[in-house]
């Protein structure tokens, strides 16, 4: 899975869009997806580097990518519907 970002919006305060292209089995779909920026600071572990955290959160249905051949979905045993939740931590020299 890999994605590639093409515009960042700010939406308030903290919060973030960011669209994009993201890529599963060969399958690439534009999506928009809300992020929440954390901050930065000086890292407490290593003196001369910043840190800054991110987190988003987004569901997908899996069958746009191709994950299976969607058979279980019609049968009512699993669903299309796959949540992600996608959390980093930056570091940036100082």
């Amino acid at each position: 899975m890999t994605f590639q970002s093409t515009a960042v919006k700010q939406k308030e305060g903290n919060r973030y869009s960011i669209e994009g292209n993201l890529t599963i089995k060969g399958k690439t779909n534009k999506v928009a997806v809300t992020f929440t920026y954390f901050g930065s600071r000086e890292n407490p572990l290593k003196k001369g580097q910043r840190i800054a955290g991110f987190e988003a959160r987004f569901s997908i249905n899996r069958l746009d990518y191709q994950v299976g051949p969607g058979r279980y979905v019609e049968m009512g045993v699993i669903g299309d519907k796959v949540d992600i939740l996608i959390t980093l931590e930056v570091v940036k020299p100082k």
